[in-house]
């Protein structure tokens, strides 16, 4: 069986979809249920077909000679095997420098990430390397971490990225090393799936179950094991962390003492990324989980009688079509504001600076810091609500509140509170679809379900603000 690029990075995102997927013979994306990702990873393939419709194919025989790697080949398909490390892929193009070919990804984003570092480095292996390669450079990558130095520069690739810049990856021991782990793993992985054998990757917590087909069998999983991973903030990185020093359900986090746990991770863990705080609120999310039952972290605030709530629609290429505030100040007033296009967004600024300049309301947002503002900007949005006092309530429940949820998202606290969704529109994902339905389409029953869905959105985080407020024991 060979690996892959999209295995590898797969892995990444979750083991176990990882695994469960290539044994099974099915793509892990079979298993995303996601309008918005499909739309968007059409747009990323239409990029990358625009830029290599203008190059020159290069042929198997010319790259071989380049790298002096015998054993390559390709397939019907155009895939390349690399046969003596079994791993194979389709490289978006090749960049000819001095004679020598090299490895070119297309990404339709605005800046190089970490995971786009790890294909190049990956398709550089599928091109140069063999066995006997590889091991020179696990050897140098161990001298170099004997030595606290960096690991010898052996090669390049490049990504273009959807600004048009091309960016210079460098290929050292430290990455190859990365990946040769990350393959290894994999591979030891579909063995122990193939033999019957206990897998080390179970279900835990990641950033992309929002969207997977496998969540609700995998959290019902979670809560007969009293997994670690039903706390938020215990994804899979410090799930293993916990897992290697001893500790694996959320009824032994309670039941050891804060120090003796930071000193078991501090031992097992060659980063240490957390403190005794973070371990002290890993327990007490826990006491709620098991307890059923909501705990402070800190004295709770008084909240403000009046305060305005703010809620953005956007599109990732920019546009924010739709902004929303609720006033709450006795009479719960909506105002909502739709753009089409840029100009009509422009204006709508303008006629928002004009509504909230004389309220010098606390502003409330849910991801605000994440989403809403960035997709704003912080220019626009100083513009529109000056020095009014912004709170992320987001932000402010994870640091202040323990709550007995496997998720923190708006949907799950506000369902906690008793806050029931109405409407059409089943999340922020489905309301972007939809956008992009209305844009083909200008279809006014679909504007109107998404501008539904924006104030239902309002009205949730009221609802959490105001459920705060009972637990302030009814403070202002």
């Amino acid at each position: 069986m060979y690996l892959t690029k999209t295995d590898m990075i797969e892995y990444l995102r979750c083991p176990y979809r990882c695994i469960k997927a290539k044994s099974e013979g099915i793509q892990a994306s079979d298993y995303i249920e996601s309008t918005v990702i499909s739309i968007l990873f059409e747009r990323g393939q239409q990029f990358e077909d625009d830029i290599v419709k203008d190059m020159t194919p290069v042929e198997l025989e010319n790259i071989r000679k380049s790298t002096r790697n015998k054993n390559l080949r390709t397939d019907e398909y155009g895939i390349m095997h690399n046969d003596c490390l079994h791993i194979s892929g389709k490289i978006d193009a090749f960049k000819l420098v001095q004679g020598i070919y090299y490895p070119v990804e297309i990404k339709n984003h605005k800046s190089l990430l970490d995971t786009d570092e790890l294909e190049i480095v990956f398709y550089w292996l599928l091109l140069n390397s063999n066995k006997i390669r590889l091991n020179h450079y696990y050897t140098l990558a161990l001298e170099a971490l004997k030595n606290g130095t960096k690991g010898a520069d052996v090669g390049c690739g490049y990504a273009i990225l959807n600004t048009g810049e091309i960016k210079l990856v460098q290929v050292n021991c430290d990455k190859i090393e990365q990946v040769r782990r990350l393959l290894s793993k994999i591979e030891t992985a579909l063995k122990q799936y193939q033999n019957g054998d206990t897998l080390d990757e179970q279900p835990v917590r990641t950033s992309h179950c929002h969207s997977c087909t496998l969540a609700d069998d995998c959290k019902r999983y979670l809560e007969e094991k009293g997994a670690l991973s039903l706390i938020p903030d215990i994804g899979f990185s410090r799930n293993k962390q916990l897992n290697d020093a001893g500790i694996n359900s959320i009824k032994q986090l309670i039941s050891l003492k804060t120090e003796h746990i930071y000193d078991k991770l501090v031992k097992n863990c060659t980063r240490v990324n957390f403190n005794l705080d973070t371990i002290k609120n890993w327990q007490l999310t826990a006491k709620a989980i098991i307890n059923e039952s909501a705990y402070p972290r800190v004295p709770p605030e008084e909240i403000p009688l009046n305060y305005a709530i703010v809620d953005t629609e956007y599109d990732p290429g920019g546009l924010v079509f739709l902004t929303g505030i609720l006033l709450h100040n006795g009479n719960n007033q909506v105002k909502q504001w739709w753009a089409q296009n840029t100009s009509q967004h422009q204006r709508n600024i303008k006629e928002m600076q004009s509504y909230m300049q004389f309220l010098k309301y606390p502003i409330v947002t849910y991801s605000g810091l994440s989403a809403d503002k960035p997709a704003l900007g912080n220019k626009i949005w100083d513009k529109i609500f000056g020095n009014n006092l912004h709170v992320d309530l987001y932000q402010y429940i994870k640091h202040c509140w323990a709550l007995p949820l496997y998720s923190l998202s708006l949907k799950d606290v506000a369902a906690y509170t008793g806050f029931t969704y109405e409407g059409q529109c089943s999340g922020g994902a489905d309301a972007l679809a939809l956008y992009y339905e209305w844009r083909e389409t200008k279809d006014e029953n679909i504007k109107k379900t998404i501008m539904e869905y924006n104030a239902q959105d309002l009205l949730a985080t009221q609802s959490v603000i105001e459920w705060l407020r009972t637990l302030n024991g009814g403070h202002k």
